[in-house]
């Protein structure tokens, strides 16, 4: 649809949209969308394009024996960037620690202050397991650690470590315009970040932490690398995953780690542990 002209398309689940377990995350190895009883695409289209066109021309592309049923509605044209910015506030984590909007000044000079601004990567502290992982790192950075940002996004879990007292922090994506990000967004903070694609970073590095906001499945299959990144007696820290998919990574998980530790937040998990 995207190449016919449409502006963004997406496909919802109209008989379980507001369940968070019945949300298609793309897990490898989990049914696809076309297993939801009612899927339904979204589309953004031109004025000028009215729905039926659209319709149509599906019905014609398809050899659809209707036309799909549909429904229009006119979207007032506003300027997004600035009721983005209204709704962007000030983030708490922590006592210690705060995301603040850059361009914002801190609401506690004594406190961590994360600058950030919302962008092309995931990651601005707003989401549960983005709040979760920054809250582990809030009160488990003790100083001089070498942290692994795995699936780091905007760099937001980097940047709050090296803050927080990190000795060092890399962060690993398989999209080279989060690494961007990461890096440019330690710049705005006054810190500095490596960056590296999975199969680029080097295999004699170890870390004291490696903390992981990703998926439940990908978590699973990443069990080995972690493995192999961690010093004795290192820290994981993994989410990214609904509560109801805690005891897939724990089962996994718990034959390597002790003190694995379970933390919710709005249906939302995280999971922490040392290394055996």
């Amino acid at each position: 649809m995207l190449e016919w002209g449409v502006l963004s398309a997406s496909i919802q689940n109209l008989s379980e949209e507001d369940s968070p377990d019945k949300t298609w995350f793309d897990e490898p190895g989990e049914p696809r969308w076309e297993a939801w009883a009612k899927p339904v695409i979204v589309a953004l289209i031109p004025k000028n394009v009215d729905g039926e066109s659209l319709a149509t021309f599906l019905q014609n592309e398809f050899n659809l024996p209707s036309l799909p049923q549909f429904q229009e509605s006119i979207i007032k044209d506003v300027d997004w960037v600035k009721e983005t910015h209204k709704i962007d506030q000030p983030n708490k984590i922590t006592d210690l620690l705060w995301v603040i909007p850059t361009g914002q000044s801190p609401i506690d000079a004594h406190a961590t202050n994360i600058f950030l601004d919302p962008g092309v990567s995931f990651g601005s502290g707003t989401h549960p397991t983005t709040h979760l992982c920054l809250e582990w790192l809030s009160n488990n950075i003790k100083g001089g650690e070498s942290v692994l940002d795995f699936g780091c996004g905007s760099g937001i879990l980097a940047i709050g470590a090296l803050n927080l007292g990190a000795k060092s922090a890399r962060g690993v994506d398989i999209d080279p315009a989060c690494l961007n990000s990461t890096r440019e967004n330690g710049k705005t903070n006054g810190v500095s970040i490596e960056t590296y694609l999975p199969a680029d970073l080097p295999q004699d590095q170890q870390f004291d932490i490696i903390i992981a906001n990703i998926l439940a499945n990908t978590l699973v299959e990443l069990l080995p690398t972690f493995l192999s990144k961690l010093n004795p007696e290192g820290h994981i820290v993994v989410s990214g995953f609904m509560a109801s998919q805690v005891q897939k990574i724990l089962d996994p998980y718990s034959d390597h780690f002790t003190n694995l530790t379970q933390q919710t937040k709005s249906g939302w998990a995280l999971l922490s542990g040392k290394l055996n």
